[in-house]
C-alpha cells in the first residue's frame, strides 16, 4: 500500500482540493495539520510514508530529514514552495553553512578577518543608527 503525507494542512483543505479517489484503494493518505516542530519529530513522524505532499512552505525538508526518510522519494511542492524551497537551500549551502563555519579553526585566516570586518562594519551601522543590538 502506498502512503502519503499530507504537511501542513493548517486549514483542513487538502482532501477537497484534488481528486484523492484516482488513486485507488491502495493508498492511505494521512494529514498533518500541525506544525512537526523539529528534525527529530518529523523524521518520527513520516517514517514508512511513500510520498510527502507539502501544502505550504513551512515544513523545511532539509536535506538531513530526507536522508532520515529513506523510502519517501517523491516531493510535491507548491510553485512558490519549490521556488522558496530552491532559495533557502542555497542560502543554506552556500552563504550561512560557510559563514557558520568560517569564524573558526581551520578557517583560512583571511575569511576570519573578512568576517570580523563585516561584523564591526555591522556593529558600527547599528549604533550609527542608535538601534540597541
Amino acid at each position: 500500500m502506498l502512503r502519503i503525507a499530507i504537511l501542513d494542512d493548517y486549514q483542513d483543505v487538502a482532501l477537497s482540493l484534488a481528486d484523492w479517489t484516482l488513486l485507488g484503494n491502495d493508498c492511505e493518505i494521512v494529514r498533518f495539520d500541525r506544525n512537526l516542530a523539529s528534525e527529530d519529530e518529523a523524521a518520527a513522524s513520516l517514517a514508512g510514508f511513500d510520498v510527502l505532499c507539502l501544502m505550504r512552505e513551512r515544513m523545511p525538508l532539509s536535506s538531513g530529514l530526507i536522508e532520515r526518510l529513506p523510502h519517501s522519494n517523491t516531493y510535491t511542492l507548491t510553485d512558490d514552495g519549490q521556488r522558496f524551497a530552491i532559495f533557502y537551500s542555497k542560502v543554506h549551502n552556500r552563504l550561512l553553512r560557510p559563514l557558520l563555519a568560517a569564524n573558526q579553526p581551520p578557517a583560512p585566516l583571511e575569511v576570519r578577518q573578512a568576517l570580523r570586518v563585516l561584523d564591526n562594519a555591522i556593529t558600527d551601522y547599528i549604533n550609527d543608527a542608535r538601534i540597541a543590538a
